[in-house]
């Protein structure tokens, strides 16, 4: 899928030399980091069960979830998802997530079973992988205005010490996964599990590529240098890189076992 590689653009904010690409409206952007565009595609899901609807297959009485929408507009207009260069200019945030799940893949299937969708997945292994075209609007956040604007980077973490923080049969001296300090979030107090270093070093990657490869998306944090760890105020005008925390006070993620210091150092 998707028109062949272009040449590396020359855009002025840091391109490298090509390892991998991410798609945007069928185009194959280069960028410095792999991303697995092949497996858990969230638009070929939306047709498998379009398909089993119309041909009456088992189950197909359920309502098919919508798993994407076009992006829209700040004046509330679709946007054409075909128009590379219209989407790059609406794209100002990232938003990063725990999946709570142990894998990628279960991730991906429990995305599919809510109706819930999201653009990349980062695995306890460090392995990228691209869900959703970013031309296309992922329904991750619970806010819509949050929604129609961003990119969602889903970082594998079962969350819960109830879980096992690894997949039975993984090294743990390969990808150890640490157990996070006890850390005010939303005021409470919490501890759960870490991000591997695999996964921390593909993100890093990845959220400097997005933001060469995204001309409105800023390398900027909430709160400057201090990231605070409750909803952010005035989130709907911030541009840049954010946490599923900073837009909800039911939410966590990514968790008091992310080191929002560590990234920023990276983005600079």
């Amino acid at each position: 899928t998707g028109r062949p590689l272009r040449p590396e653009p020359e855009d002025g904010r840091g391109a490298t030399r090509s390892s991998g690409r991410i798609f945007l409206a069928g185009e194959a952007l280069p960028v410095a980091v792999e991303v697995n565009t092949e497996r858990y595609r969230i638009e070929e899901l939306r047709e498998q069960r379009q398909l089993a609807k119309r041909e009456s297959l088992p189950g197909a009485d359920r309502a098919v979830p919508s798993y994407y929408r076009e992006r829209r507009s700040e004046g509330d207009l679709p946007l054409d998802p075909s128009d590379a260069e219209v989407i790059k200019q609406r794209i100002d945030l990232l938003v990063l997530h725990s999946s709570h799940t142990q894998t990628a893949r279960h991730s991906f299937l429990q995305l599919g079973s809510t109706g819930g969708s999201s653009h990349l997945t980062i695995d306890y292994d460090g392995t990228i992988y691209q869900n959703l075209d970013l031309a296309w609007e992922a329904s991750h956040s619970g806010d819509a205005v949050a929604d129609a604007r961003s990119v969602s980077v889903d970082l594998v973490n079962p969350v819960t010490l109830h879980e096992r923080p690894l997949p039975e049969g993984v090294d743990y001296e390969v990808y150890g996964r640490p157990l996070s300090n006890f850390v005010h979030i939303h005021g409470e107090e919490i501890q759960e599990w870490g991000y591997t270093e695999a996964q921390l070093a593909s993100l890093y990657k990845l959220c400097r590529e997005l933001i060469r490869v995204l001309p409105r998306l800023p390398g900027r944090l909430p709160g400057g240098g201090d990231v605070p760890l409750a909803v952010l105020p005035g989130h709907e005008g911030f541009k840049g890189v954010l946490g599923h925390l900073h837009l909800h006070a039911r939410a966590t993620d990514p968790g008091p076992g992310f080191d929002w210091s560590e990234l920023a150092r990276h983005l600079r």
